[in-house]
Formats: structure tokens, sequence, C-alpha cells
């Protein structure tokens, strides 16, 4: 968990928005994100890393991916994002990294889907992608903020 001391929004950080919609992965790629080892012995990383995956299946509740014994999610990875670029053009988190199958930072990866717990994510990550921003916005030091198109826009 991350807590922050301060507006993330001035620093010019916009939050990507979680995906409630019920969707269906099986098959295509995401993007995995994460903080964790980048081989199974290296206890040092704190470099943010990305890959790419393929769903290989998948419940209602959970995503399946693989790292094709090349790539994948490792220790410390736990918490990172499953990203995925919609029909609409925008990138939204459709699960997070609960575990693996293997040690050696390849194999499958283990995706609670945010689709089937957006009623229990409500309660602490706000389904609107904009945050209550409007669109008339508002000043965060020298960072104009405002909504547009369901997304947080800013600008320095």
């Amino acid at each position: 968990m991350a807590i922050l001391t301060g507006d993330p929004l001035a620093f010019g950080m916009t939050p990507i928005p979680m995906n409630c919609a019920t969707t269906s992965l099986q098959g295509r790629t995401i993007q995995a994100v994460g903080y964790g080892r980048t081989y199974p012995t290296d206890e040092s990383n704190t470099i943010r890393w990305w890959t790419t995956l393929d769903i290989t299946s998948e419940s209602s509740r959970t995503y399946t991916a693989y790292g094709y014994n090349t790539t994948g999610t490792c220790e410390g990875d736990s918490g990172g994002p499953a990203l995925y670029t919609k029909s609409d053009g925008n990138v939204n988190v459709m699960g997070v990294v609960s575990g693996g199958n293997r040690s050696d930072c390849r194999g499958e990866t283990y995706y609670p889907r945010t689709d089937y717990y957006c009623g229990f994510l409500d309660d602490y990550v706000p389904r609107d992608g904009c945050m209550g921003q409007t669109a008339q916005g508002r000043c965060a030091g020298s960072v104009a903020v405002w909504c547009e198109g369901g997304l947080i826009r800013t600008q320095n």
C-alpha cells in the first residue's frame, strides 16, 4: 500500500481508471507493471518494469497470464496492475497481481478481476475516472487540473 503525502495530480500523476464492465481478455495481451525482482535472486530492484503477457485463461473472478518461460511477473510485483487498452482507446486497470505458480519469474500470474470486485473496490477507489474533478477544474500549485472525456487532464 502506498500512502501519499500530497496531491499526486499537482505532480502530473494521472490515475488510470479501473475497469468495471465485464470484459473477456482471453487470448489478448496485457501490460504487467511492477517493482518486483527482475531475476529470482535479485533483491535490490528499485526500478519500475513492465512487460506484455498473454491472457491464457479466465474465470469470472480471475485472469491468468503466462510468461512463456522468458519473462513474467516476480516476487514484489504483487498489487501491480494488469493494464489493457480498451476499444475506446483508454487504458484501464483490469486486475492486480495476486501471485504466480513459479518462483523463477516465469510461468503463470493470477490477476483478480476489477470487473468482478468493483462492488468491493467502490468503497476504496472512486469509479469516476476523474475522481470527482470537474470540467471547470482547479489549480494545484502551478498545475491546472480538469476533467475531459472522463479522464483527468493536467497542464503546467
